[in-house]
């Protein structure tokens, strides 16, 4: 280097460097390397970085007061650099040389500088709020220049007069600046104008946080704070980044899709033009000139070409183009940190040498200190921001995946459809792509893995030569052996789950017949048959639990085994092989770093063969053909028809034969047209037809205008009843009303707890306290009770006779919402056509789900020739014969075929397949109605005379309606009429039947009231009390708990013990440089090691068998309770709760809590065992745990309350995005009819930007933890390496080896034990709520021994009723008022009353299932309140309203 700085100033001098007490660098050293090194950076990353900001420009930015100090001191940085040149030429000028280096140095420092100023500005202009690159240039030049800085004092402090006064002055200057500099580019701009976090009310931090809030994730802790002081709720969270919506993901994905497939598309087409250009040999008949007749042979040719070679896109492809980039700066992030992983082992080494040399300086033992701490430290910067790149891609994946298969889902054909069930496709978005999104995690570990296994042989061939290759081959043979365990367990899930689904679905069906259960006293024979099927399920859980804890050990021991495997040849095999303190602890880091990615390797590969099915699946069903958007044709103004087929060929799938052939049908504009036709004719299928629904093989297809559709099931969403019709339309309260009172709707909304925004749908939690009108019977006894008890048959009639001049005395008990009936979901779907205002009407048979005379009012009022709809365009399906001579015209459908078109009277005349449709219909109404009224008019007597006088006069007198009036009177008097269409309208007299008028008193006509019978569950909120960890250590019993804890203590003494070993083994080397008594330090080594491995397994075997009691222990009193619940309990509970509690709680109990009580205690000691290691090694280390373990304690605090509610929010809002979906497909027809596929999609979107809004701040929580947490861990290894520099004198490198190598893995620990803190949470969370149901109120005991009834009783059957009261639950009004009956043995009671009078609560209160209010009931002398509920109900039988026939199929439980 003499030509740059001359030979007076020296590049390197060593003794000055590192053998000085007092270290300095040479001047050429600072003036050159130290000067260059931030300026060759910031020139190295400038074209990426332009070239990045011209293509993200965010907008521009004010020009600040911050950012023209920025400027005017990057300025002056150019200013003072470039005096200093000038001052070079000065002195030059004056006859001074200079060297080289003089004017090198302030010309690229002075360049860089305006530089850095044109990036400040170029920023601003796009919109960068804080600047990454300029941060680490100007923290990189301030550290560079700290070494000249104190050697320019140090000389000036030596010497009595500072030499070169103009550059000492200028450097100090120019120290000055990068300091204000790097303090000012910790500040952040303003936002650009015109950006979404303006606009925005609730914007996430991260847009606008600065570089070093970024790189810490410093801008998440408002959110943690807050989750600590109070529980999230959902309107704290911040909206989603714009880049990571389902906007920007779904389209960028479905981009590069279409390009695939473009792509596959172009390859068949030339491959086929190849194939066609090159017929086979054999075809030699061609002639010159046109087609020929052999043309077709080489289209076969062709096609079965294509059939062998199918060009198939590649959507893996597609996911690379669309989300590869983004992933790959994660995958560089890791490559860093997977080198830097390997640093402090040689640190170590360094540090253990150190130790050894008396006469080393002290600094060179706190500089690798420091550099140990800031090695740590930018490691876990960096994986942090590694592991955040993964997560976002693996979320985005998602988001884009979700949205590309709603979108499939919505345009999917008919025969896709067949081959993808509903079930499946919500499986492709919910297991499929989660799988995805969990790869992308640790997808970088298929590279990754190998690239740390080589680096770290190789550094351990460097330590220990080939002994190494033992270590290594131990690790290889312990792969089998969990590879055995892993399949296992696999297989033994596998039949645990079996029997989790045998037993759920009996619970299910126990739930569901409690009452029945409890009517019949079966409740010990299914708890035997429930606890039967536990049984097997805790003996493979038992089986698990064994097989993971020989993993458990496995993994322990395997760092273990390796270093002992290693360490033993390496000192057997030559006596000249000295294991030191630097070779044993330094391999042992090496071996720590080694078993992650042994471990994770074939987890990846194994995530990845998941992947790659759901990769396929995914591929396979975005492959599926499309609904063709032109098979019917829209725009056709050319005709005066407004609907026409014209030689129309339709079939469901291209494989399938056509359903529909040679269809003409001319629809004119304003015309009503009835399809009618036997059922399978094909009438739905002409509907899908005129839809678009149906593959067209010939033919045209026009429908003039908008469309609405009513299909045969009608397709209802979980919505309120008013948005199902108005189904995005915009309310309009005049024409809303007309169309309620059209559709008949008027009359439910009276009933409907909420009116109009009463939440309706498929499957929306609801309990009616109606009484059911159905028949209840007493069965006989059995055999030895016939003769005492054959005339005690209670028979109960029900009518339902509602009369208009009353409101019905029932209350309805709503929650969240109301399933309706069928009828009243096919008027709100009717109700829906008629809002939307289309030009023409599909209606698929609407009026075959509602009564007669709710039939006759619809075609009246909505679709016949003087309803609402008239003008409109309407074809009908229908099998009601009633309505067709009102129509304009009639389509008769036979075997997928047009048979008869015309008007009525004109099909009449033809007697042809209309005229047969018409006597079938007719002859089978004729029959049903005859035979109906016959079984009514046998049983006049039974009612009362108005209703039958009145309705046999207007048989005579009112001809015309005789048909609907028969079919409306046998609903009201039949038995079994519980699921009527509209309760409302069941009068007699509202029928029609009467002409008599009753005035109605406003009054009386008041709203239903409504109560809420079933309250919203409670949910926990905040910290766990400590007593349910105290009932959960209680269930696995007081003493196996102390055991448990001792046995874990013991392993970490075992443990420790095997490494102080190690440590005073490597002391033998110290001390003489030779090996002492190597077979007995060998022995006592292993002999520790594996009574840790032992003890290990002990404690996991012991931790299992406590865990499976208190699980058995815990689902038994749960079941007990359960069945012992009175029945008021079940009638307020919804079914879902309770079976929540024995499927996802009592799962949770099963496995997810020992698991995770296993890796806490794991975890827990580990951390202990470094911390009393460190302590005992540098008792000086104590004073720095006291302010580490506070800033833990906070962090875990924020941590844990934040983390466990993102993850409520995160599974709460996760439900609407697959629910919505299911029932998206179910009416796919429905939302392509009515053209709201783009509204649907952007409502699939927006639950799903909903879902990831709580888990991207659930992702951001747990890289926030990791980077405090790791930096107590990083403070312990400084620590623990400063206090080992401090006590160099009195430590040996066995200690102070000992002592940094536990603290280097201390931080994965303390991460890991946060995080089991955090789950263990949220776990015992479920021991708590199955507490709370083990401990509900029970009903009366069973069996009472001491009033026990006779064997023979009842021998009479003398029922009486002494002023006998009842209420359903305690704060509800009477149901029966002193009830006083006497019914002797023997005789038939016909109750009757009208609804809600208290005819079934009679019956009930006989079983027990209602406790007396008062009063009291006596069965032959016996009061039935003081024997056990057993005693009596197996005494008594009955015929329930609801039987649950499929649950009563086991012999054995009937005849007990």
């Amino acid at each position: 280097m003499d030509w740059l700085c001359g030979p007076e100033l020296q590049f390197w001098i060593t003794n000055e460097t590192f053998h000085a007490d007092q270290p300095d660098l040479p001047e050429c050293f600072q003036l050159s390397v130290l000067s260059w090194l931030p300026c060759i950076f910031l020139w190295a990353a400038s074209p990426f970085y332009l070239f990045y900001l011209k293509k993200n420009n965010k907008g521009y930015i004010m020009m600040s007061i911050l950012n023209r100090v920025k400027t005017v001191f990057g300025l002056l940085l150019w200013i003072v650099c470039w005096t200093d040149l000038f001052y070079a030429f000065h002195q030059i000028r004056q006859g001074h040389g200079q060297v080289p280096i003089y004017f090198i140095t302030p010309l690229v420092l002075g360049m860089t500088m305006l530089l850095a100023t044109f990036l400040i500005q170029y920023e601003r202009l796009h919109g960068v709020q804080s600047s990454g690159v300029l941060f680490i240039f100007w923290f990189l030049s301030v550290v560079c220049a700290i070494v000249p800085f104190r050697s320019k004092i140090l000389k000036a402090s030596n010497q009595s007069e500072v030499p070169d006064k103009l550059r000492f002055i200028t450097f100090y200057f120019y120290f000055g600046l990068l300091v204000f500099e790097l303090i000012l580019c910790c500040f952040n701009e303003k936002p650009p104008l015109y950006c979404d976090v303006v606009t925005d009310p609730n914007p996430c931090p991260e847009t606008t946080a600065g570089f070093l809030s970024t790189v810490t994730f410093w801008w998440f802790t408002s959110l943690a704070i807050k989750g600590y002081k109070m529980p999230l709720e959902a309107k704290d969270l911040w909206s989603l980044n714009q880049r990571d919506s389902s906007k920007v993901m779904v389209p960028r994905l479905l981009k590069e899709w279409d390009k695939e497939q473009a792509k596959a598309r172009s390859e068949a087409i030339q491959s086929s033009q190849a194939t066609y250009a090159k017929p086979p040999p054999s075809t030699t008949n061609h002639t010159a000139g046109g087609p020929t007749e052999n043309s077709p042979e080489e289209v076969e040719v062709l096609l079965s070409n294509q059939k062998a070679a199918p060009h198939q896109p590649s959507f893996l492809h597609a996911l690379i183009k669309a989300f590869g980039p983004y992933f790959l700066i994660g995958s560089a992030f890791k490559l860093l940190q997977d080198v830097i992983t390997f640093v402090n082992p040689q640190l170590l080494r360094m540090l253990i040498s150190f130790t050894k040399q008396e006469k080393a300086p002290y600094w060179w033992g706190y500089a690798l200190a420091i550099l140990m701490f800031l090695t740590a430290l930018l490691q876990t910067l960096i994986l942090h921001r590694h592991f955040q790149y993964c997560f976002i891609t693996g979320m985005n994946v998602r988001t884009a995946l979700i949205g590309a298969i709603y979108r499939k889902a919505l345009v999917i054909t008919n025969a896709a459809k067949r081959s993808s069930t509903v079930g499946e496709i919500v499986n492709l978005m919910s297991v499929d792509a989660q799988r995805f999104m969990d790869l992308t995690t640790f997808l970088n570990m298929l590279w990754s893995a190998p690239l740390q296994i080589m680096l770290a042989l190789y550094f351990l061939w460097q330590n220990l030569g080939p002994s190494v290759l033992a270590g290594v081959a131990v690790m290889v043979m312990l792969i089998p052996l969990n590879a055995f365990i892993a399949m296992k367990t696999r297989a033994y899930q596998v039949e645990q789950m079996q029997y989790k689904d045998e037993r759920i679905k009996l619970m299910n069906e126990i739930l569901n017949g409690i009452k029945v259960l409890k009517l019949y006293a079966w409740e010990n024979s299914f708890k035997d048959r429930v606890l039967a099927i536990r049984q097997k399920e805790l003996n493979v859980l038992r089986k698990t639990a064994y097989l993971g804890a020989l993993s458990t050990m496995a993994w322990t021991s395997a760092p273990f085994l390796v270093a002992l495997t290693s360490f033993a040849v390496f000192v057997t095999v030559d006596e000249k092989n000295i294991l030191d303190a630097e070779k044993a602890f330094v391999s042992l880091s090496l071996f720590n770093i080694l078993r992650f990615p042994l471990n994770m390797l074939p987890q990846v590969i194994s995530g990845l063969v998941q992947a790659s099915v759901s990769l396929k699946r995914i591929q396979s069903f975005l492959s599926h053909d499309e609904l063709d958007p032109n098979s019917v044709d829209r725009k056709n103004s050319s005709t005066e028809f407004s609907v026409s087929v014209v030689n129309g060929k339709f079939t469901w799938g291209k494989e399938d034969p056509p359903v529909l052939h040679n269809m003409n049908v001319m629809v004119p504009q304003g015309s009503l047209l009835a399809v009618v036709g036997h059922v399978g004719c094909g009438k739905s299928s002409l509907i899908s037809a005129l839809l678009g629904d149906m593959e067209k093989l010939e033919g045209e297809v026009s429908v003039r205008g908008s469309v609405a559709y009513v299909p045969q099931q009608a397709w209802i969403q979980n919505a309120t009843l008013r948005n199902n019709i108005l189904f995005g339309k915009s309310y309009d309260e005049r024409k809303y009303h007309r169309v309620l009172d059209a559709c008949a709707l008027t009359p439910d909304l009276e009933v409907l707890p909420g009116g109009d925004m009463t939440e309706i749908g498929e499957k929306v939690q609801t309990a009616h306290c109606l009484v059911r009108n159905s028949l209840l019977r007493f069965s006989q006894l059995s055999v030895e009770f016939a003769a005492h008890f054959s005339y005690f048959d209670l028979f109960l009639i029900y009518f339902n006779l509602h009369q208009s001049n009353r409101s019905d005395k029932r209350t309805h008990f709503v929650t969240q919402g109301i399933n309706l009936s069928g009828g009243q979901r096919q008027r709100v779907s009717l109700a829906r056509a008629l809002y939307s205002d289309a030009d023409v009407y599909l209606l698929d048979d609407p009026l075959s789900a509602v009564d007669a005379h709710v039939a006759k009012h619809i075609f009246d009022n909505l679709i016949g020739p003087e309803g609402a709809l008239k003008g409109k365009t309407r074809i009908l399906v229908t099998h009601g014969i009633s309505f067709l001579p009102q129509v304009d015209n009639i389509v008769v459908m036979v075997e997928g075929g047009v048979s008869e078109m015309g008007s009525y009277q004109e099909l009449l005349k033809q007697n042809g397949a209309f005229a047969e449709f018409l006597r079938n219909y007719a002859l089978d109404d004729t029959v049903e109605e005859d035979e109906a009224i016959e079984d009514l008019l046998e049983d006049e007597e039974f009612f009362p005379d108005d209703v039958l006088s009145n309705h046999h006069t207007d048989m005579v007198d009112n001809e015309p309606v005789i048909n609907e009036a028969r079919k409306s009177f046998m609903r009201q008097i039949s038995v079994m009429s519980s699921e009527g269409e509209n309760f409302r309208c069941r009068s007699v007299k509202r029928h029609g039947c009467s002409q008599r008028k009753h005035s109605v008193s406003q009054e009386k006509m008041k709203p239903p009231e409504v109560q809420k019978l079933i309250q919203a569950e409670t949910a926990e909120t905040g910290r766990v009390k400590s007593k349910v960890y105290l009932e959960y250590a209680k269930a696995v019993g007081p003493l196996l708990s102390v055991i448990i804890i001792l046995l874990y203590g013991c392993q970490s003494a075992a443990s420790i013990g095997a490494n102080i070993w190690l440590s005073q083994w490597t002391n033998d080397a110290s001390g003489n440089g030779t090996q002492v008594d190597v077979p007995m330090r060998v022995g006592v080594y292993a002999a520790l090691g594996i009574t840790q491995g032992v003890l290990v397994m002990i404690s996991s075997f012991t931790l299992a068998i406590g865990n499976i009691g208190a699980a058995k222990k815990l689902h038994f009193n749960l079941l007990a309770n359960k069945l012992h619940t009175p029945q008021s309990f079940f009638d307020t509970t919804p079914i879902g709760r309770i079976i929540n509690r024995f499927s996802k709680d009592i799962y949770v109990i099963d496995e997810a809590l020992p698991s995770t009580v296993l890796m806490f205690l794991g975890t827990f000691f580990v951390s202990l065992s470094t911390l009393i290691v460190i302590i005992s090694s540098t008792p000086i280390f104590a004073v720095a745990i006291v302010p580490l373990a506070i800033i833990y304690v906070f962090v875990q605090r924020f941590y844990v309350a934040t983390s466990r509610q993102l993850k409520r929010l995160e599974s709460v809002s996760r439900s609407p995005i697959y629910s919505h979906f299911s029932e998206t497909i179910t009416g796919s027809s429905v939302i392509r009819a009515y053209s709201r596929d783009t509204a649907f999609v952007l409502m699939s979107d927006v639950k799903v930007d909903e879902n990831q809004k709580s888990y991207y701040p659930g992702i951001v929580s747990n890289r926030w933890l990791g980077v405090r947490i790791e930096f107590i861990g990083n403070c312990i290894v400084l620590f623990a390496a400063l206090f080992a520099v401090t006590g160099k004198e009195s430590l040996n490198p066995g200690l102070v080896g000992l002592s940094v190598s536990y603290a280097l893995q201390v931080t994965m620990s303390l991460n890991w034990m946060v995080r089991m803190t955090s789950d263990l949470e949220n776990n015992i969370v479920a021991v708590e709520r199955v507490k709370e149901y083990s401990e509900t109120k029970t009903e009366a005991p069973w069996e009472v021994e001491d009033k026990k009834p006779p064997p023979e009783w009842p021998m009479t059957g003398n029922v009486q009723f002494q002023n006998y009261s009842v209420r359903y639950r305690e704060g509800l009004d009477l149901v029966l008022r002193n009830i006083t009956l006497n019914v002797k043995g023997g005789e038939k009671i016909g109750i009757v009353g009208r609804t809600g009078a208290g005819k079934s609560s009679m019956t009930l209160c006989l079983f027990r299932l209602l406790e007396a209010a008062a009063g009291e009931i006596t069965i032959d002398d016996v009061k039935i309140a003081e024997i056990g509920l057993h005693d009596l109900r197996s005494k008594l039988t009955i015929i329930p309203q609801v039987y649950y026939l499929h649950i009563y199929c086991d012999s054995s439980i009937v005849n007990s």
